[in-house]
């Protein structure tokens, strides 16, 4: 993930979007895809709302001042249905995830390296408070609205009582992925990083 920043320490650049103005919202843009992001700030410059040019959405809503968010909501073009997330959090980091999408409601617990920082989440709250343009899965929320890195998350009420282990390098970068089912089968994946 290539983050640049200017001589005074403003994101520029984040992955493969560059920030083209600044303001009372952001907008960063893809040139390669043409895609671009909308965002919008409340009155405590934290990120209440997403938007992209091809029909994407996030909402965000706060409790008080905090600057972590405690609802999230969002769809994709592609769905007839809205899809939403509310986070518990136990001091800086998420411990649980009440995630709700068509029907189907699915409650995740969180584990973490405590004497590990989140060196991506600390990154990323620079640009937007505990966010990033990445918006896919829900347990990567939880990755990046946490200020230590994640150890495991499970889904206990699923019928194969799914649960995700994760470590990491120095750098705070994930090196192995393992997937779990109560049945013992899992899936290992393994990253590699090339430094350029």
């Amino acid at each position: 993930m290539t983050v640049i920043k200017d001589s005074a320490g403003n994101i520029t650049k984040y992955g493969p979007y560059d920030l083209v103005e600044k303001g009372d919202s952001t907008l960063f843009q893809d040139p390669s895809k043409n895609t671009v992001w909308y965002i919008f700030y409340d009155n405590l410059k934290r990120p209440v709302r997403y938007e992209s040019n091809d029909g994407f959405y996030y909402q965000l809503t706060y409790d008080n001042t905090k600057e972590q968010p405690s609802k999230i909501s969002y769809k994709s073009p592609s769905d007839s249905f809205e899809t939403t997330m509310l986070l518990t959090y136990t001091g800086d980091n998420i411990t649980q995830i009440r995630y709700s999408s068509n029907g189907e409601d699915l409650n995740l617990f969180v584990d973490y390296y405590l004497n590990v920082d989140n060196k991506l989440a600390n990154q990323l709250k620079v640009l937007v408070p505990g966010w990033s343009l990445y918006m896919q899965v829900p347990f990567s929320f939880a990755m990046l609205f946490s200020n230590n890195l994640v150890k495991s998350i499970s889904l206990p009420q699923t019928s194969e009582a799914i649960n995700y282990k994760y470590q990491f390098d120095n750098y705070g970068n994930i090196t192995r992925e393992r997937l779990s089912f109560s049945n013992t089968d899992s899936l290992i994946t393994n990253y590699e990083y090339e430094c350029k």
